[in-house]
C-alpha cells in the first residue's frame, strides 16, 4: 500500500484516535534545563566555547513522538547576585540567572523550580582552570559549590518529586567539581576531584584524544592554538550489548541507544581534545556509598525489591602514544578511556543518570567545523548523541506514557490495520511490528521490550539483564552455545504478545467506530493492563517454544 493510502486508512480512525481516554500526545514536550557556568558562551559560532549549538539542535529536533523546549539557568559571577527570571529571553540568553537549585518557582515560592523540569544537564566550570594540585578550594564560596540545601532538592527531584533525568559533564583536573561531584551517582560515575584520580591538563597522566595530523605525520606537538577546530573527530568504541547468542558466527549485538544511529548504526566517533576528563570504569565505582545532605540522608544507588540498577559504561576513547608520536609533553603510553556512562534508575523507579567524560564533546569550538563539513556523516552521528541522551533521560512516567500511546497509535495505522492478523503467529506478529518500527534503530526495540519486561515480570529482568545485557561476548568460535536463543527472538514474542493483546482490544472500535465510541471506553490504565498481558502472554509462548525445542533437541542428539 502507498503511503497516501497509509494515511487515508488511518484518517478513517483519526477521531477515535484523538478522543482515546489516554492522557498522552502524539507530541509530548520534554522541558531540559541546562545549567551552565559563566565561563560558556550561549550564542553559536566557530571558535566559540559554549554549547549554543547543541542548545539549537535540540531546540529543533522532533523525533515524532517529542519536541523539546530547553531553558538556560545560569549559576552566580559574583556573591552579591541574587536569583532573577527572565519571562522572554533571547534564544542565546539565560531565562535565570544567579540559578540554584533549591530555588522556588513563583507565584506561590512554595514548589522548587525544578519541578517544572523533565530533564537537568549541567555543564560545570568552577573552581577552574588553575594550578592547584590539591582539591581544597572546590567547595569555597567564591566558587559557588551545591550546597546541602540544593543538593537535599536536587536528589528529591531526581528520586521523587520529578524522577528526572540528569546529565552532567566537566573536563580534565578539577573542572566542574564545585557544581557536580557531590550530586548522587554523578558524583561517582565520573572523576571530578584529585583525590578520584582525575586527569590532569599536562603531564604523562593527561588524556590527549586529538587526532590532528595524526595520519599525516608523526610529529602532532607542539599542538597549535585550536587545532581540535578541524574536521577530524576521534573515533571511539561502543560497548555492545551482548544480546544473544555468544560465541557464534553472528552474536545479535548493538549498542546501548545513547549510541545508536537509525541509519548509521554504533555513533563510533566524537569531538576530540587536548585533555579530556575520565569516567570511572563501572568496575571502579563504589556501589554502597551513601549521602547526607543536612539529615536527609540515603543510598548512593539504591536497592529495591531485591534490584540494585549499577552504572554502565557505553563508550571508550583512546589516546595516541608516544613514541611513535611525538607530544611536546614527553613520553605518553597509549590509554582506554571511560568515556560516556550511564545509570538506568527507570528499573527501580527513579530517574536515569548520564555522564561525559568532558564538555569538548559538546563545545561550537569542537564542533563546529564536523557540523558543516562537506560529508554530513560524522556530524549526524554526533549530533544524534545529543537527541538520544534527551530521549533517553525522559522521566519513567512520561517514557512509559508514550510507549502505551505507541502500541494504541499504531493500531491504527498501516501496521494494526493491514500488517497483522490473529491467525499470524505471535512471533511472526513481533517480526512485523519490528520491521514496521524500524526506523528507531534495534537499540530502541531492545531498550523498549526491556522497560515493558521490568514491568511486568521483575525478576525475569532482573536474570535477562545480568545474563544477556551485561554479559562480555566470549572470543572464539563457540557452535554450541547453551545460553539459549537469540534475545531477538524472545523481543519477537514480546512484541507480538504485546499487540496481539492490544489488537484485540481495538478491534470493537474498528468494526463499529460510531457505536464502539458510545459504549466502549479505554482509559490508560485499562489498556497498560493489557499491554503487561500482552508481555506475559508473549513470554509464555516464549518458553513453551524453547522448552519444545529443548525436549525436542534432547530427544535427538543426547538420547543414546
Amino acid at each position: 500500500m502507498s503511503p497516501d493510502n497509509r494515511s487515508r486508512v488511518l484518517d478513517v480512525f483519526r477521531g477515535v484516535v484523538d478522543e482515546f481516554e489516554l492522557p498522552v500526545k502524539p507530541t509530548t514536550t520534554i522541558r531540559i534545563l541546562v545549567v551552565v557556568e559563566r565561563m560558556f558562551s550561549l550564542r553559536t559560532g566557530p571558535g566559540r566555547f559554549g554549547i549554543g549549538s547543541v542548545i539549537e539542535h535540540i531546540r529543533n529536533t522532533d523525533t515524532g513522538d517529542y519536541r523539546f523546549e530547553v531553558d538556560i539557568a545560569m549559576r552566580p559571577g559574583s556573591r552579591e547576585e541574587r536569583p532573577e527570571t527572565n519571562p522572554d529571553p533571547a534564544p542565546h540568553e539565560p531565562k535565570y540567572t544567579g540559578f540554584r537549585f533549591d530555588q522556588m518557582a513563583p507565584p506561590s515560592m512554595m514548589v522548587p523550580l525544578i519541578n517544572k523540569y523533565d530533564e537537568i544537564w549541567c555543564f560545570g566550570w568552577n573552581p577552574g582552570n588553575n594550578a592547584n594540585p590539591t582539591d581544597d578550594d572546590i567547595d569555597n564560596a567564591e566558587f559557588f559549590p551545591a550546597t546541602d540545601s540544593e543538593l537535599k532538592i536536587l536528589t528529591l527531584w531526581m528520586i521523587e518529586t520529578r524522577r528526572g533525568g540528569l546529565f552532567a559533564t566537566g573536563d580534565h583536573h578539577y573542572l566542574g567539581a564545585s557544581l557536580c561531584s557531590r550530586i548522587p551517582r554523578v558524583g561517582t560515575m565520573r572523576k571530578w576531584t584529585h583525590a578520584q584520580g582525575v586527569p590532569p591538563i599536562a603531564g604523562l597522566a593527561r588524556v590527549v584524544t586529538n587526532r590532528q595530523l595524526a595520519n599525516s605525520q608523526t610529529i602532532i606537538d607542539p599542538i597549535p592554538q585550536f587545532a581540535e577546530e578541524d574536521s577530524i573527530p576521534q573515533p571511539i568504541s561502543c560497548v555492545m550489548w551482548g544480546i544473544g547468542p555468544v560465541g557464534g558466527e553472528n552474536p545479535f549485538l548493538h549498542p546501548h541507544p545513547v549510541l545508536s544511529h537509525p541509519l548509521h548504526g554504533p555513533i563510533d566517533v566524537m569531538p576530540d581534545h587536548i585533555h579530556e576528563g575520565m569516567c570511572f570504569d563501572q568496575t571502579q565505582i563504589k556501589l554502597d556509598g551513601t549521602y547526607n545532605f543536612s539529615g536527609f540522608a540515603g543510598h548512593e544507588y539504591p536497592t529495591v525489591n531485591g534490584f540494585k540498577p549499577t552504572p554502565t559504561v557505553i563508550a571508550y576513547g583512546t589516546t595516541l602514544p608516544d613514541p611513535p608520536y611525538v607530544h611536546e609533553g614527553g613520553d605518553s603510553s597509549e590509554k582506554r578511556i571511560p568515556m560516556i556512562s550511564v545509570y538506568d534508575g527507570h528499573t527501580i523507579n527513579i530517574g536515569r543518570v548520564a555522564v561525559d567524560s568532558t564538555w569538548h564533546h559538546w563545545l561550537d569550538m569542537n564542533i563546529w567545523s564536523i557540523k558543516n563539513a562537506a560529508d554530513k556523516t560524522n556530524w549526524e552521528k554526533i549530533s544524534q548523541y545529543y537527541v538520544n541522551l534527551a530521549v533517553w533521560l525522559i522521566p519513567p512516567e512520561i517514557s512509559r506514557n508514550v510507549m502505551t500511546w505507541v502500541m494504541f497509535r499504531t493500531q491504527f495505522e498501516y501496521f494494526g490495520l493491514e500488517v497483522m492478523s490473529p491467525q499470524m503467529s505471535i512471533f511472526q506478529i513481533g517480526s512485523a511490528f519490528r520491521d514496521y518500527w524500524k526506523t528507531v534503530g534495534p537499540s530502541w526495540i531492545t531498550q523498549f521490550v526491556l522497560n515493558w519486561i521490568s514491568v511486568a515480570d521483575p525478576a525475569l529482568y532482573k536474570r535477562v539483564v545480568k545474563e544477556q545485557v551485561e554479559r562480555k561476548p566470549k572470543t572464539g568460535f563457540d557452535p554450541l552455545n547453551l545460553m539459549g536463543p537469540s534475545f531477538r527472538v524472545l523481543e519477537n514474542a514480546v512484541l507480538g504478545g504485546m499487540a496481539l493483546q492490544a489488537y484485540e482490544l481495538t478491534e470493537p472500535i474498528k468494526r463499529g467506530t460510531d457505536r464502539a465510541k458510545a459504549t466502549r471506553k479505554i482509559d490508560k490504565a485499562e489498556f497498560e493492563k493489557q499491554l503487561i498481558a500482552g508481555v506475559n502472554r508473549g513470554l509464555g509462548v516464549f518458553r513453551e517454544t524453547l522448552n519444545s525445542s529443548f525436549k525436542i533437541a534432547s530427544q535427538t542428539f543426547l538420547t543414546k
